[in-house]
């Protein structure tokens, strides 16, 4: 049995970015090829308040690069500016070419 998970490296805008435009994507790097599963989401939260600003599933085209060490994620809604957001990932969303998922991102970090 291999344990060896996908890891996240880094993330594009970088966690606390300011000034970020409005039209933005969301790149996340891994250290491996990973390939999207068929469930999860990603959820862009507002971070003041927590309101949902954005569900993205799985299977959506705004989610692009399975198969690379590179997800690119396209929002479909504009951000608004000088306001702080963060990302959620389900722990079933992406996954190495032996099946073991990312662990995921289930809070904002600081």
């Amino acid at each position: 049995m291999n344990e060896s998970f996908p890891q996240l490296i880094s993330t594009i805008p970088e966690n606390n970015s300011k000034n970020i435009s409005k039209n933005t994507t969301i790149t996340l790097k891994f250290n491996e090829p990973v390939y999207t599963s068929d469930n999860g989401k990603i959820i862009i939260k507002n971070y003041k308040n927590n309101n949902i600003i954005e569900i993205i599933k799985m299977n959506s085209l705004l989610i692009v690069g399975s198969g690379s060490n590179t997800i690119t994620i396209h929002l479909s809604k504009s951000l608004k500016e000088f306001t702080h957001y963060y990302v959620l990932i389900s722990q079933n969303c992406f996954k190495n070419i032996k099946n073991n998922f990312f662990t995921g991102i289930n809070k904002a970090l600081n």
